[in-house]
């Protein structure tokens, strides 16, 4: 049966004239899709043109401004002495210097005085420098963030030469030690940050 139907044809089936109104239901998903790609586009740029900026002299004072609000322990940095490690660098040919943190060399809130357990491992390290007599080795001295920054600097100063003294009457000769010291270290009041550092300077 033929009907008057305009937008079929003879066989029932929809005339052309749909095609342009579902041509138009794709339009506002190709446009959101085109925007989507174009905002992708510039974001990328923005994070490339960060990338290339160079460096600043306000990058480095940010950086640094951290730096100093959070200042770095040192105190794991450097590797504990064992008095068989510190043998193997003084027989061996490694690069110098090296440097150990003396774990046991810790000290009271305001106190340069050097306690049984500091005492023994210093004596053990003179022993080794005594059977080295060509050795040289500076020491450094540091002090918790505690308190004022200049009594702390003079505080450091006096633990680096405690262990300096209790080298030299260990029997290690005074010209084999130096002594320096760091003032403040790390962000808390901590025996670890109040402590000596050897640097193993000559064999």
């Amino acid at each position: 049966m033929v009907t008057n139907d305009p937008n079929k044809n003879v066989h029932g089936h929809s005339s052309l004239r749909d095609a342009p109104e579902k041509s138009r239901n794709w339009l506002p998903l190709l446009l959101g899709a085109l925007a989507l790609l174009a905002l992708l586009f510039f974001l990328l740029k923005g994070c490339d043109n960060d990338a290339d900026r160079p460096v600043t002299a306000d990058n480095v004072e940010t950086t640094e401004t951290v730096a100093a609000v959070n200042p770095v322990d040192t105190a794991n940095t450097v590797p504990a002495y064992s008095r068989a490690e510190f043998d193997r660098t003084l027989a061996g040919t490694t690069p110098l210097p090296a440097t150990y943190g003396l774990e046991r060399v810790t000290f009271d809130t305001g106190s340069a005085e050097l306690g049984s357990a500091a005492a023994a491992e210093v004596a053990d390290l003179a022993s080794a420098l005594k059977a080295r007599s060509t050795a040289r080795v500076s020491l450094r001295g540091f002090a918790d963030p505690a308190g004022d920054a200049a009594a702390n600097q003079e505080l450091s100063e006096r633990r680096a030469a405690a262990v300096r003294v209790a080298l030299i009457e260990g029997g290690v000769a005074a010209d084999q030690i130096t002594a320096d010291a760091s003032g403040e270290t790390g962000s808390a009041a901590t025996r670890d940050n109040r402590r000596v550092e050897i640097t193993l300077l000559q064999r």
